[in-house]
């Protein structure tokens, strides 16, 4: 699982903090997750480990 020891990497790299944004229209929380100010999402796109989503 190469993009699970990535985001493992990402997550020791600092405080983690998650940011509520609201919930879709099924109710599940929207949030976004960073470390030192890095999304964790753009992160896993930056080094091929993830797509952006449309």
């Amino acid at each position: 699982m190469e993009s699970r020891e990535a985001m493992s990497r990402f997550l020791h790299r600092g405080p983690v903090k998650i940011t509520r944004a609201g919930t879709d229209h099924y109710g599940r929380t929207l949030a976004t997750l960073s470390v030192n100010g890095e999304d964790a999402g753009a992160y896993l796109i930056s080094i091929g480990m993830a797509r952006p989503w449309n």
